[in-house]
């Protein structure tokens, strides 16, 4: 929906309550068994988290005293993500230590979020917002990693939110939305070739199509989509441009990340009636919970 952070919070919340349950606390690697995501927690707010999917056990990676969302790893572990007051930020080492020393990005407008590092680790795309007489705009940037410099990409009209990048670093994924009439709100995908930098439409059905994941073999989209009622995972075929329903609940089912061997993905589920991270297997088709928390959990990436 086009709405701000704060505004995310609350509607989110509002659908994903949370649950009775614990996290183990344990010393993790940083690495591909490990999910990411932002969660709150009473003692140090939101913050990014790490999860093992093996074990579960679960480590709290960073410690900003404003706050850390929409987690993007890079190719080195790297993690770059955003604060409350739209500030982008990268950590490079110390990840889980209370002494760690992010770096900000400052090169970029003053009202940022959504960052994604591109697959090299040469570049940061992300989502920066205007706000034009009580109207809300945002369009896409991008950051060069070395020199720290940074340029606007497109400008469209509406909001661009949840770039995400091809394997191969040539192409961005994003969700371009805007209101149609009264509350309808609309949110296409939008792929964008850095060839030309000139943006494609490929997903436009009236309704909300937003957190667009890359398949690691470049051949499929994972998005979620409310077209049949409720948010549910959906994927899109690149060569044949076919869209299919991954998932067909009544529950809320949003924020796909692929496996890193593109055998499955993670995604957050309210079926159960609290929110869940719940991960589907391609090749059996079965859906399990991996995980309950206390707080909200948000935005997992792998």
């Amino acid at each position: 929906m086009i709405i701000t952070k704060q505004l995310i919070n609350v509607l989110i919340a509002a659908f994903l309550i949370g649950t009775s349950g614990c996290q183990k606390s344990a010393d993790l690697q940083t690495s591909s068994k490990g999910v990411v995501y932002s969660h709150f927690t009473e003692s140090d707010g939101w913050q990014i988290w790490q999860a093992d999917v093996k074990t579960l056990n679960t480590q709290q990676l960073t410690w900003s005293k404003d706050e850390a969302y929409y987690p993007s790893w890079g190719p080195k572990g790297e993690l770059a993500y955003s604060d409350h007051n739209g500030r982008l930020w990268l950590l490079k080492s110390e990840l889980g230590s209370k002494d760690q020393q992010a770096e900000q990005l400052s090169s970029l407008p003053k009202y940022c979020g959504h960052p994604a590092i591109s697959p090299d680790g040469k570049r940061l795309a992300c989502v920066c917002f205007d706000f034009v007489n009580r109207s809300e705009d945002s369009d896409l940037y991008l950051v060069d990693l070395d020199s720290k410099t940074s340029e606007r990409l497109i400008v469209l009209p509406g909001l661009q939110k949840y770039p995400a990048w091809s394997p191969d670093g040539q192409k961005l994924v994003f969700s371009s939305g805007y209101r149609e009439s009264g509350e309808q709100i609309v949110e296409q995908l939008w792929l964008l070739d850095f060839a030309n930098k000139v943006p494609v439409k490929i997903v436009d059905n009236g309704h909300s199509n937003i957190n667009p994941a890359w398949s690691p073999d470049g051949k499929r989209i994972a998005y979620s989509s409310d077209v049949n009622g409720s948010l549910d995972i959906w994927l899109y075929d690149l060569d044949a441009r076919q869209t299919a329903p991954l998932t067909q609940h009544d529950a809320m089912e949003a924020d796909p990340a692929w496996r890193p061997d593109g055998s499955g993905l993670v995604y957050l589920s309210t079926r159960e009636g609290p929110m869940g991270l719940w991960e589907i297997d391609f090749a059996t088709q079965q859906e399990k919970k991996l995980l309950l928390l206390k707080e909200d959990i948000h935005e997992p990436t792998w």
